[in-house]
């Protein structure tokens, strides 16, 4: 999933980051693709169904499946065969789900008024919680020694000893089967409404339009390419209508925002939670008393996160230099250029399937890949993929700048792991997993490629630019900080008041939040209203803690691949095509020997980009 780059980051990076003109900015060589950013759409009659109505037809077939596990579900304390029968049906069920609804999400993705799909997929995601909450309460009903006794009787059962221990440390939030089947029909219900609303106010706000001399752009659809405009003043006037834009409903953000916290505290208590945050931490192997520790602990680190703002502010004052001789391709992107750039920067994986996969699914014709841009698109972008369904990536639109790339790098990233896990038949059960795992292997990837992209650079100024584009990609600790302290302080102020947040109070805890993370609250003040931009918050509720977790891991990754990337390759692809079959800290333990546990690992993610900031911020060489 993409990261949505907090703050003022959304239309000032480039010159927080103090990047050169376009026009002065050379790159390493590329080849130049004939291939056009139309030509990357989905093909989504490949791999999913021949048209919508074919879909719908299908779904009697689901339905049928989706009550066999049920029955089955009923019987699974009966004996191991029956339990194991239970097992493999729902994993089935799973991947017969999936493609219905993986394929209504990027129905949705390509047109967020597609209100239908929408719905079609909150309700048969509701089907198949109510057969598998089925499930999960048979395997509360045994005891350890009996299962350990039936995993005797029937081996195969191991394959699962995992995911049922993962149910079973969940016992005391899980709701009787017939209760669980009511909540799961209710929940897109109360739960749907905020994101609808807020998809539907972006939609029919007009943000309108700056002038350029080259003619026009559309201030919401093409602001990246707005944020990379070398006039100082037409970037201030897109930022001017940008929040002129989001202003135009911002009480009905605050209803869509307070309203999706009350409806996600309400259903979590139902299954017997504190909150939605203890909810989300407990199914991510974290307690609420661990996050708020790291959040108090990266608070004050944060400071590094300053300094690197404070440096690229200065850099961004300095006079502009006249671009080196021989110039040569400037700092923008083809999606093809992109895609090869990614390719080349993560060879040294030394994986021949990494590199198939990856190859694979970059080029235009795979049919996996869409960032074709158009009107009613889901802001930012995401990957898909499962056991049984090719991976793909959705991203809102390509507009060649170096954020581009890097978006493009990290969806792959994660299409890529999708992908072995596909291809390596992991169960579905173990498909997913702690979401900041997954994200740690994206932004990772998002390092490789700056890193590369440093080493390459012809000249000081570009290497300069390209560590400022990797420093702020290593810096995700607290950019994730700063969205999850934001969240959970918006639940707490949920919690300890009425419910009802304004959209002055969203105002008022944003700016108090952000003052730890960022340097000019008082001088940009609509930062204030981030609460609106920060889609997350009402398109995937209580996500945002995994970036701050997963922020320190992809740095002791890129650290342990810096040292040996042929042999961090091999173990690197090894846990990716393994699926989720252990806890976080096991897995990434026995596979590189980092232990999340360890509360030194702030202590080191902040010396390492503490020796390249240094870097970053050094005087330039020559005249």
């Amino acid at each position: 999933m993409t990261r949505l780059v907090p703050g003022a980051a959304l239309f000032v990076l480039a010159s927080l980051l103090g990047s050169p003109p376009r026009a002065q900015a050379p790159l390493p060589p590329v080849a130049v693709p004939t291939d056009a950013t139309t030509a990357y759409r989905f093909d989504l009659a490949r791999y999913y169904f021949a048209s919508p109505e074919e879909e719908v037809a299908e779904r009697a077939q689901l339905r049928a499946q989706v009550a066999a596990l049920s029955a089955a579900a009923q019987r699974l304390t009966s004996s191991p065969a029956a339990l194991l029968e239970a097992l493999g049906l729902a994993d089935s069920v799973r991947m017969a789900s999936k493609r219905h609804t993986i394929y209504l999400y990027l129905r949705t993705q390509l047109d967020t008024l597609d209100e239908a799909s929408a719905q079609s997929r909150s309700a048969l995601e509701a089907e198949l919680d109510a057969a598998t909450s089925v499930v999960r309460n048979g395997l509360l009903k045994l005891d350890d020694a009996e299962l350990e006794a039936w995993t005797r009787t029937l081996p195969a059962l191991e394959t699962y000893r995992f995911a049922i221990a993962s149910e079973r440390r969940m016992r005391t939030c899980t709701l009787p089967a017939d209760q669980e089947a009511i909540v799961s029909q209710l929940a897109p219900i109360i739960d749907g409404w905020p994101v609808a609303l807020y998809q539907r106010l972006i939609a029919r706000t007009d943000f309108g339009v700056l002038r350029i001399p080259t003619g026009e752009l559309r201030v919401l659809r093409d602001r990246e390419a707005i944020n990379a405009l070398p006039a100082a003043a037409l970037r201030a006037e897109g930022i001017r209508l940008l929040w002129a834009g989001y202003a135009q409903h911002r009480d009905l953000y605050a209803v869509s925002l307070a309203g999706a916290v009350r409806s996600r505290n309400g259903l979590a208590r139902v299954r017997g939670y504190r909150d939605a945050p203890d909810e989300a931490y407990q199914r991510a192997y974290l307690s609420a008393a661990e996050v708020r520790t790291l959040l108090d602990r990266v608070r004050p680190a944060a400071e590094v996160y300053n300094s690197f703002q404070r440096v690229g502010a200065a850099i961004a004052r300095e006079p502009r230099r006249a671009p080196p001789a021989g110039g040569g391709t400037q700092l923008r992107f083809t999606v093809g250029q992109a895609a090869e750039v990614i390719r080349s920067a993560l060879a040294p994986l030394g994986s021949e399937e990494y590199a198939r996969e990856l190859a694979t699914l970059l080029d235009p014709a795979s049919g996996r890949v869409d960032v074709a841009g158009g009107p009613n698109r889901a802001g930012g972008g995401g990957s898909t993929g499962y056991p049984g369904i090719p991976s793909a990536v959705y991203l809102e639109i390509f507009g060649e700048s170096y954020d581009d790339l890097s978006r493009l790098a990290h969806e792959s990233g994660h299409a890529v792991e999708n992908q072995l896990v596909h291809l390596h038949e992991v169960p579905a059960v173990y498909a997913r997993g702690a979401s900041y795992l997954s994200e740690a292997y994206a932004q990772f990837t998002e390092l490789v490629v700056a890193n590369a992209l440093y080493e390459k650079a012809p000249s000081a100024r570009v290497k300069r630019y390209y560590l400022a584009q990797f420093l702020s990609r290593a810096m995700e600790v607290f950019h994730g900080a700063q969205g999850a302290d934001l969240e959970q302080s918006i639940y707490d102020a949920v919690e300890g008041g009425d419910g009802n947040l304004g959209a002055d109070d969203l105002d008022t805890l944003t700016s108090r939040v952000d003052a730890a993370y960022a340097i000019d609250g008082e001088t940009a003040l609509e930062r204030r209203a981030r609460w609106i931009t920060a889609r997350l918050l009402y398109e995937d509720p209580l996500y945002l803690f995994n970036y701050m977790y997963s922020g320190l891991l992809s740095l002791k990754l890129f650290e342990s691949y810096q040292r040996d990337p042929a042999a961090f390759g091999a173990r690197y692809v090894a846990l990716l095509a393994s699926g989720y079959r252990a806890t976080p800290t096991a897995a990434v333990r026995q596979a590189f020997g980092i232990d999340l546990e360890d509360p030194h690992l702030l202590d080191d993610a902040t010396a390492f980009l503490k020796s390249r900031l240094e870097s970053y911020a050094a005087p330039l060489p020559g005249p």
